[in-house]
């Protein structure tokens, strides 16, 4: 399959397109990506790339890679440029993080066909705290899709748990969709609970990126 990847240490931002096809695990679904956000982890660019072709070209914007003419369709977001500028040391993998595709399979039937995204942080059953969000979000050697021991969105296929796929609700775009996980992020303020009811809240951002949390 082919998949945009980065490795920190010699190919650097390329487009790969020999990437062995993800099994999925037992309890994992397997997932045709149908449109993926770059998240300024990956940075602000644009990615284009033609996955038929193989043939990429690249040019600086805003201090950021561009590809140009990818098949793979992406919606502009702000986390994933970072991981570039060396965020996760040691980076070798598909980058992306934020995403909607299709269900091809999965040891639960429910999940077969479905539209869906998913919640980046995988669970990591061996580790215990009193706060659930803890556990769900924070723990020591748990993996994250595109940014820690998961390859990302930005391939063809991906595999989650089936625990973090949401179902996609049949009114919404893919476009939409695709800001599941930025819209997820701008709401775990309110849930830690940093700000007053008093509070003026303001979204900056260099462009139009997360703007439902504004």
């Amino acid at each position: 399959m082919q998949a945009l990847r980065y490795d920190d240490s010699e190919q650097g931002l390329h487009l790969s397109c020999d990437q062995e096809k993800p099994i999925p695990k037992s309890g994992e679904a397997l997932i045709r990506i149908l449109r993926a956000g770059i998240c300024s982890t990956v940075g602000f660019c644009v990615f284009n790339a033609d996955l038929n072709s193989g043939h990429t070209t690249a040019a600086d914007t805003h201090a950021q890679r561009v590809v140009h003419r990818v098949q793979l369709k992406l919606s502009l977001s702000v986390q994933d440029l970072e991981i570039i500028k060396g965020y996760v040391p040691g980076y070798k993998s598909s980058l992306g993080h934020e995403f909607v595709g299709v269900v091809e399979s999965c040891d639960d039937s429910k999940w077969q066909g479905q539209k869906v995204v998913g919640e980046i942080n995988c669970l990591c059953e061996a580790y215990q705290h009193s706060d659930p969000v803890m556990v769900r979000n924070h723990a020591p050697n748990r993996v994250v899709l595109g940014i820690i021991n998961k390859g990302g969105c930005m391939a063809e296929y991906i595999t989650l748990p089936k625990e973090n796929l949401q179902l996609v609700p049949s009114d919404l775009s893919d476009q939409e969709a695709c800001f599941a996980e930025p819209l997820a992020a701008a709401c775990r303020i309110a849930e830690q609970q940093v700000s007053m009811p008093s509070c003026l809240t303001v979204q900056a951002n260099s462009g139009c990126c997360h703007a439902e949390s504004a």
